[in-house]
């Protein structure tokens, strides 16, 4: 590795080892990314125009080949199978794939659109051989802002995820991960199906908390709880009963389960947060009001209230609770969820009714 690259990368795997052998902790793999290399980037540079020239090269899909080939022969040549983004592994010819899927740890599949046909990947990369964790952006990216509220921290680039998203992923059904989808009940005859040895190679799921909007680590806190609740519920069970069902009794099953789920997290979590004094996050209460002028509120917590206001200022706990429709003619409902010294943000709706 005469190159200046490849001597960093070089480097950069030697240090790794040194540091897991001084602690005594064995290197099982080295994620070697793979992602997001800025368009343009290779194709515009002189030095990458003078290496594909010098071997011979006709489009930057080599060079990208080149690349990972080198990476992955010296961690081989060290016995360190490697680890990467989606990225990685797409565009090999069939020899090169078979090199690859005999040294992969892991590839993390990432960018799972029903509009771009890039969830079909998953199944694609785990048929071929290749050892596929679920990282899937629209469930376990736990950055992502919890909804469209505009008090609600968190990017927006890929939708929103809450505790209900990252608990709605099927690993094994997963067309079906992303349920408010006009896709989501697409026949998955129509898309690639994952075979009885891909479903052998779907290894895990993991989540990603990337740190633009991270200011101190009470936010860390925010955007972890209760979400990621969902990605240890789906790697502890992966195949939940409504995964084989479909029409009502899906979705009957499917709200029966997140109830529960629910259930658990109110009796059990919660209170160890508080405990902990964790700075979880509160779902703000849903509101309704029928035509008859009748104001309804839920939320799925249980054990908590929902104190709502009339006159337009913020609910406090002395505002009063809702736990029954009541007649409200006012123009603005004002509500808060309230669980021992938590509160959610502040959700609002019009009335009707002037």
């Amino acid at each position: 590795m005469n190159i200046p690259t490849y001597r960093f990368m070089k480097k950069v795997i030697q240090e790794l080892q040194l540091m897991y052998e001084e602690a005594g902790v064995p290197l099982k793999s080295i994620h070697i990314g793979g992602d997001e290399v800025a368009e343009g980037a290779w194709q515009g540079s002189p030095i990458c125009k003078d290496f594909m020239l010098e071997y011979s090269m006709t489009d930057v899909q080599e060079l990208s080949d080149y690349f990972i080939m080198r990476i992955v022969d010296f961690l081989k040549e060290q016995k360190i199978p490697f680890s990467g983004w989606q990225e990685v592994v797409l565009g090999h010819d069939e020899i090169s794939e078979r090199y690859l899927t005999d040294n992969a740890f892991g590839i993390s599949c990432w960018r799972t659109s029903a509009n771009n046909h890039s969830d079909e990947l998953i199944y694609k990369f785990a048929n071929k051989g290749y050892p596929v964790i679920l990282s899937n952006a629209t469930n376990f990216y736990l950055d992502l802002a919890y909804d469209a509220h505009p008090d609600e921290p968190g990017h927006n680039w890929n939708g929103y995820v809450d505790e209900s998203k990252s608990f709605a992923l099927l690993p094994y059904c997963i067309y079906r991960s992303i349920r408010t989808h006009l896709l989501a009940n697409q026949k998955q005859e129509e898309k690639t199906s994952l075979t009885a040895e891909g479903r052998k190679n779907i290894k895990g799921v993991e989540s990603a908390l990337w740190s633009e909007t991270i200011r101190n680590y009470k936010g860390v806190e925010y955007y972890l709880f209760p979400k990621i609740m969902g990605l240890a519920e789906r790697g502890w069970h992966s195949s939940p009963i409504w995964e084989s069902m479909t029409g009502i009794d899906e979705q009957l099953a499917f709200e029966k389960d997140l109830a529960f789920y629910y259930k658990r997290i109110s009796q059990k979590e919660i209170p160890y947060w508080d405990k902990m004094n964790i700075n979880y996050r509160l779902p703000f209460p849903g509101l309704y009001i029928d035509k008859d002028g009748f104001l309804f509120a839920n939320t799925p917590i249980l054990g908590g209230e929902i104190h709502y206001t009339t006159d337009g200022k913020e609910p406090t706990k002395n505002s009063k609770i809702w736990n029954k429709p009541v007649k409200c003619r006012t123009n603005e409902v004002k509500a808060k969820l309230f669980v021992g010294n938590k509160k959610s943000v502040t959700v609002s709706m019009n009335s009707q009714f002037n």
